[in-house]
């Protein structure tokens, strides 16, 4: 029996970061290549495999030496990024509401402004609007996914990755920030005037109520807005608590612990491009 024994070596890494995700390290990406990559990949010996949320390009020690051929450092990578969490928008700080006329795209080119010691393949510490390219200016082919939802397009240039000394790149989004809105629906009493929701761990912030609004099925609510806009994340750790006051001024709790808001409720106050983002809890009492 032959032992043949393969030694690979990186060529590169990405890894997908989301300030949403628990330690940042996103559950529900796939990276995949385009077509043609997939031929580059075989035509080299190289191996891509993406491991949680970290992809690695990946070659054999003994055919290093084809990866310094003029034909291979001319040569670019393209990747397309799919998630199956179809509230991505929701929990992402970019335009809440996608157009399917552009896609994000992300390249390992030097990009003005850029912290010429970082690792990330956009501008600025996360991927932004600014990120975003027509669809139609797209020539890579992505593999056909039913299941999930394309993001953006990557792409990494191997003349440009052997000249920035660079091999492990990132791609890093940032969380959305929402103004949380309590609605407080009461079912066999009056609302009381002196509810108020107090913030017993975890955030630094107030919530001032607001008119009382009648919801779509026509019910009154007493509602509470936060003054400031509060991240989303998988795991959260604080903990609201909705009070009263007694006719002697002591206070009771209501509900000591208060739901916190789901991705699903999250939308924007107006069609206006600078309306606020809300996330909504509906509450009865």
């Amino acid at each position: 029996m032959i032992n043949i024994n393969f030694e690979y070596q990186e060529l590169f890494t990405l890894q997908i970061l989301h300030e949403y995700y628990k330690e940042e390290k996103v559950s529900d990406f796939i990276i995949l290549p385009s077509m043609e990559s997939l031929s580059i990949s075989k035509s080299f010996g190289l191996i891509i495999k993406q491991i949680h949320n970290k992809l690695f390009i990946l070659t054999e020690r003994d055919k290093k030496e084809l990866l310094h051929t003029s034909l291979f450092s001319s040569l670019t990578f393209s990747f397309f990024l799919y998630t199956s969490n179809n509230h991505f928008h929701n929990f992402t700080d970019l335009p809440i509401t996608a157009s399917d006329d552009e896609i994000l795209y992300l390249n390992n080119r030097k990009i003005k402004n850029r912290d010429a010691h970082s690792n990330a393949i956009h501008c600025g510490e996360y991927v932004s609007e600014k990120n975003y390219k027509s669809i139609k200016s797209i020539t890579a082919f992505p593999i056909e996914t039913s299941s999930k939802k394309l993001i953006a397009l990557i792409e990494i240039g191997i003349f440009d990755l052997i000249n920035n000394s660079t091999k492990d790149y990132f791609i890093k989004f940032a969380a959305r920030k929402t103004y949380w809105k309590y609605a407080f629906v009461s079912r066999h009493r009056k609302l009381e005037n002196n509810l108020s929701i107090i913030v017993t761990d975890g955030i630094h912030t107030n919530f001032v109520r607001h008119e009382n609004e009648i919801l779509l099925n026509k019910q009154e609510a007493s509602i509470f807005i936060s003054d400031v806009p509060l991240p989303l994340a998988q795991i959260n750790n604080q903990r609201l608590t909705l009070i009263t006051k007694n006719k002697i001024g002591k206070t009771i709790e209501i509900i000591p612990t208060l739901p916190l808001p789901s991705i699903e409720m999250v939308k924007p106050e107006s069609r206006m491009k600078e309306a606020r983002v809300l996330s909504e809890v509906v509450v009865y009492l």
